[in-house]
């Protein structure tokens, strides 16, 4: 199954406006790197959410991602490049299948 990430701006907003923290995740990141920049991200949406803590963003680059990710009830944001961009083909290029 294919699951495409979407967006809640306003929320995402509020995250910044809160000082919350931001994890990057893209194809070409690593788990060991502090997923802290985009050129510094995770490479797994899984790791990204276990680092986080409630209030927290996860922002994931285009690609597709074979995983099944699971929140453990955390409240945080997950969401894909487009928050930057406003570039819809990064909602349509970023997929947890």
């Amino acid at each position: 199954m294919k699951i495409q990430i979407t967006f809640i701006l306003a929320l995402f907003s509020v995250h910044f406006l809160l000082g919350q923290t931001t994890r990057f995740v893209s194809a070409s990141g690593n788990n060991s790197n502090s997923g802290l920049t985009d050129t510094d991200s995770y490479s797994t949406i899984q790791h990204a959410i276990n680092q986080s803590i409630n209030g927290d963003s996860v922002i994931v680059f285009p690609g597709t991602y074979v995983e099944n990710i699971v929140l453990n009830g955390k409240n945080i944001t997950l969401t894909s490049r487009f928050c930057f961009t406003m570039n819809y083909s990064d909602i349509t290029s970023t997929v947890i299948n």
